[in-house]
């Protein structure tokens, strides 16, 4: 493994399906806060409909916040164990949400509760496709401008080819299994798909926090602030917030075993992956350690 070994990220990439949304907000071809009735497909809107959503009263917002009351496909001891079953297998969009939609009622009021939902932000890939006229891998690739910030080992598995200079994607394991050769589309609709090397994962990170993606400050302001939902778990749109070592810290993490954080204070980012998921736990301490490590050393209050 180098720095620049390409592994499948899997739930970072919503922070950055996140500022893709805010990116579209931000040129006036969406707002947070439309209900998400004007931006689905009918099959998907009666898909939701039928098993007790409204989704003239769920908003985008809601999606990017995992406020919307869905359930999350993944939470379906089924689903995994099928795509283990069969790894070649190929997901749809529609299954996911399927799934998802069937696994509970509303959990909630749309805004109320927090639930983390990975079919949410399959939702918001339709949201993204609908609105920019073109594929999720193409928009988001070009508003958050890969090619400008020299991603040279980051793409979209199954919808891009990776670059001619990348390495080999890492092999990947969950629990002692070989995970490497499931089919793409097992997490690939938005909330899943990105392939990023740990280099590119933490430029990608610094330069969306440092305000080289977004074109406003307030629009990362708003991704950052509270969303008032019940037990978030410190969760804002597309990203965890968190205290560590008297700094704030954000980020994200990935099933399979990365994780990115961002300390503003230190105007540091932190990128880490390991091969096996069940070693992530250990990740996450030893970046939040070195985060600890500093503010020990440094007075910097913490408040959300």
């Amino acid at each position: 493994m180098t720095l620049d070994t390409p592994f499948r990220v899997a739930s970072n990439t919503k922070t950055f399906t996140a500022a893709t949304v805010l990116r579209l907000a931000e040129a006036g071809k969406l707002c947070l806060d439309d209900a998400i009735s004007d931006h689905l497909d009918r099959a998907t809107y009666q898909c939701l409909q039928s098993a007790g959503f409204c989704c003239e009263r769920i908003t985008i917002r809601h999606l990017l916040a995992h406020s919307s009351g869905l359930a999350d496909h993944t939470d379906d001891p089924n689903y995994l164990a099928a795509a283990f079953e069969d790894p070649s297998r190929a997901w749809t969009r529609m299954e996911q949400v399927q799934i998802g939609a069937s696994l509970a009622k509303p959990i909630g009021e749309p805004g109320a509760v927090y639930h983390y939902s990975d079919t949410g932000y399959v939702l918001l890939r339709e949201v993204i496709e609908r609105v920019s006229g073109r594929s999720l891998a193409a928009t988001v690739r070009d508003e958050l401008g890969f090619e400008r910030h020299g991603l040279r080992a980051t793409w979209w598995e199954g919808a891009e080819v990776p670059h001619v200079d990348a390495e080999p994607r890492r092999r990947q394991f969950v629990h002692g299994r070989d995970v490497t050769d499931l089919h793409p589309s097992v997490d690939a609709y938005g909330g899943g798909g990105l392939v990023v090397s740990v280099r590119d994962l933490g430029g990608l990170t610094a330069a969306l926090f440092e305000g080289r993606v977004l074109r406003q400050e307030t629009t990362l302001a708003e991704m950052l602030a509270p969303t008032g939902a019940e037990r978030d778990d410190g969760y804002r749109l597309g990203v965890m917030a968190i205290c560590a070592g008297g700094f704030e810290v954000y980020g994200h993490v990935g099933y399979w075993g990365t994780a990115a954080l961002y300390v503003p204070a230190l105007g540091i980012a932190l990128g880490g992956f390991v091969a096996e998921r069940d070693r992530r736990p250990d990740l996450i301490a030893s970046m939040l350690g070195f985060v600890v490590a500093l503010g020990e050393a440094t007075d910097v209050a913490c408040a959300f």
